[in-house]
């Protein structure tokens, strides 16, 4: 898109940051007075921004970083319930790892809060090895693609204490499954090779996933997120640190030159980039106003500038990184002091962060087993993650029917926890329920069989219905199993849900989906592979949403994926539903 600019692009690279670096750092300020939360683009890339900008030299705000570092990863009352319940923030491995990224970058030490978040990181990992995503807003938050490269850069940031060797374990299963994977897009295919570097994959192995990015450069020198849109500062900027500081490719390549002209030109005046947002119709996060600009496009304007900026401070020389690739030196610690309660007892704070010989010695100091948080954690729900915590427990007298004020219960914690298994197998044995369901939360109507496809383990998800949950979800709900995989676009497990009788069909009654099917669903987010296997199951593609929308209405309306073939199936589709009434 061409600038807007009065006074003309900046003379230099350097320039060029400089000019963009004050706005950055001054939103970032204002997104703190109007939203509570820390954010993937103002935090994550805003402080990557600026601790690529301290490396290199290029003056920034200190006083204004600070806040920002302590406002990034706060210790809100009982902070620490929340990352048992896994009820953190809505797409943890988006979400927790940008904010992890966003305090790791600048040398924050660890604290009880980062490895609680790694904790929960390590729980959430998906059985093929990724970490999948189930919000939908790209190209930042999207693919698990994305949600697999950035824990792997948080989990070398903030491994937590005695599970060093289960990192390097989950990390080469993540790097396998990044090395085999498909990309689709231009966020799939940089976030690939950082992933893969981040993972220790030599750039030299990355030769092909090099060449496959420089082949769609334009001939203006950027790089668009997908084929039907232009060039833009976010995909541009992105290609440009992925290939510079992960695959090899030095600044003097003919190619770099020329996307830093692209950045360099395409700025505007006041030192920003307009960047469209491909945002869907359906209501989502609220558009606040934060000091940037261009309106409705202002978030992922924001972060296209963060990821501009980056290029345009490491064009000066070929050197790595250490806040992209490395390890920054250590500052102070993640979150500062706090007065604020956690929420748990010594015997709870054990059973999750401490080792088996930590739970042993609270039990041996008479602690209370089944004693309850605020919100009704008890010690063995803490300890779903370590079959021999919850054995012990269990052993002490520990209830394994106790659910929290919101009906979270050890089964259903057990069921979403990567490689528990053995955890569920011990509840199970105790006879606890299958179908409790939460009543609040990030969703409501989580059962364990759902936490169990978010994960994508079909084992324990089998075990599940062996010992009574029903594949469509208890009576009355009003989010389906179903809708697990397919709003984590995962076809295997679908299919598996197929095998065994669900409902694809159903109409969901939450109000954000509003009266969708799956195959709606499937199809407004972009997924081809899971809306064939719905359609090959003989899903309708004529039904109909609350609003009178069919799926072929909710591509045509929705988030701009590109070239994806949905509508050509779902159009297909109907033609034979057509055909073959009598």
């Amino acid at each position: 898109m061409p600038a807007t600019v009065s006074g003309g692009p900046a003379p230099t690279a350097r320039a060029a940051a400089l000019r963009a670096i004050p706005q950055l750092q001054s939103s970032a300020e204002t997104w703190f007075e109007k939203r509570k939360c820390a954010s993937c683009h103002h935090q994550g890339l805003g402080m990557l921004t600026m601790a690529v900008a301290r490396e290199r030299g290029v003056p920034i705000d200190e006083r204004l970083l600070s806040r920002q570092l302590d406002r990034t990863l706060p210790l809100p009352r009982y902070w620490l319930e929340s990352f048992v319940l896994g009820e953190v923030s809505i797409n943890e491995p988006v979400g927790q790892s940008y904010r992890a990224i966003a305090v790791g970058v600048l040398g924050a030490t660890r604290t009880p809060l980062t490895d609680a978040m790694g904790h929960l990181l390590l729980g959430q990992q998906h059985v093929s090895g990724a970490w999948r995503s189930y919000s939908h807003r790209p190209p930042l938050e999207d693919t698990a693609f994305t949600a697999t490269a950035l824990t792997i850069r948080a989990l070398s940031l903030y491994p937590p204490p005695g599970r060093e060797a289960d990192v390097a374990r989950r990390v080469a299963r993540a790097r396998a499954w990044l090395a085999a994977a498909t990309p689709r897009d231009t966020e799939d295919r940089a976030m690939q090779i950082l992933g893969l570097a981040w993972a220790g994959a030599p750039a030299s192995s990355l030769a092909a996933h090099r060449r496959a990015l420089l082949a769609q450069q334009r001939p203006d020198g950027g790089w668009a997120q997908i084929p039907t849109r232009a060039s833009d500062a976010y995909a541009t900027g992105q290609v440009l640190v992925a290939l510079s500081q992960a695959a090899g490719l030095s600044v003097r390549h003919p190619s770099f030159r020329r996307g830093i002209e692209f950045l360099r030109t395409t700025q505007h005046d006041d030192g920003s980039w307009l960047v469209e947002t491909r945002r869907t119709w359906r209501p989502g996060l609220e558009h606040v106003e934060t000091g940037y600009p261009h309106g409705k496009h202002q978030f992922i304007s924001y972060a296209g500038a963060g990821w501009a900026t980056l290029a345009l401070l490491l064009s000066d020389r070929d050197a790595r990184s250490p806040a992209i690739v490395g390890r920054p030196r250590a500052g102070r610690p993640a979150t500062g002091p706090s007065t604020e309660p956690d929420g748990l007892t010594p015997l709870m704070r054990a059973a999750y962060l401490g080792s088996l010989a930590d739970v042993e010695a609270r039990l041996a100091a008479g602690d209370d087993v089944d004693a309850s948080s605020p919100r009704g954690l008890t010690a063995l729900m803490c300890a779903v993650a370590d079959p021999a915590k919850v054995e012990r427990l269990l052993r002490a007298g520990a209830d394994p029917a106790k659910a929290t004020e919101t009906g979270h219960t050890a089964l259903l914690l057990a069921a979403g926890t990567s490689g528990a298994m053995d955890s569920v197998r011990l509840l199970l044995a105790r006879g606890v329920a299958t179908d409790a369901r939460t009543t609040r939360g990030t969703f409501s109507d989580q059962t364990p069989l759902m936490r169990a496809l978010l994960r994508g383990d079909l084992a324990i998800a089998a075990r599940l219905l062996d010992a009574g949950a029903r594949i469509d979800g208890p009576a009355g709900t009003e989010l389906p199993p179903v809708l697990v995989p397919v709003f984590q676009q995962d076809a295997e497990t679908l299919r598996w849900m197929i095998a065994r009788g669900v409902n694809l069909d159903v109409h969901f009654s939450d109000e954000f989906v509003q009266g969708a099917t799956p195959l709606m669903i499937a199809a407004e987010e972009g997924s081809p592979e899971t809306v064939r296997v719905l359609l090959e199951a003989g899903a309708d593609p004529t039904r109909r949403d609350s609003l009178g929308h069919t799926a072929r209405d909710l591509v045509d309306k929705g988030i701009d994926y590109g070239p994806t073939g949905i509508r050509a199936l779902l159009v297909t589709a109907e033609g034979a539903r057509d055909a073959a009434r009598p």
